[in-house]
């Protein structure tokens, strides 16, 4: 009976962990911050810089919209139908994944 329940253990911590590292289609993880109401992701200088609480601050890694497109540090975004494209210079990005040609206000 120990020997069953020690298996059981074994198989039930390698499906957590498969499923914890697994990424969807398009790149997404479950490392990756999701961007909240109010968050936004802006294109200024060249530099990919998300805006939280009206603070900018460089964007480090991935951020995940509300739709599943994925944001990454260097202006790539990958829509959740695996099509990639690159922000443009004043682009913003919103978490509802709204694409403005201007900063929201």
């Amino acid at each position: 009976m120990k020997q069953i329940i020690t298996c059981l253990a074994v198989v039930a911590f390698s499906f957590a962990g498969y499923s914890a590292s697994a990424q969807s289609a398009n790149g997404v993880s479950a490392n990756d911050k999701v961007l909240l109401k109010g968050e936004q992701v802006i294109m200024k200088d060249g530099k990919t810089i998300l805006v939280t609480n009206g603070k900018e601050i460089a964007l480090q890694g991935n951020v995940v919209t509300g739709n599943g497109d994925l944001v990454k540090a260097d202006g790539t975004v990958v829509l959740s139908s695996g099509v990639a494209t690159k922000m443009k210079e004043g682009q913003v990005i919103i978490a509802e994944s709204k694409i403005e040609a201007t900063p929201a206000k």
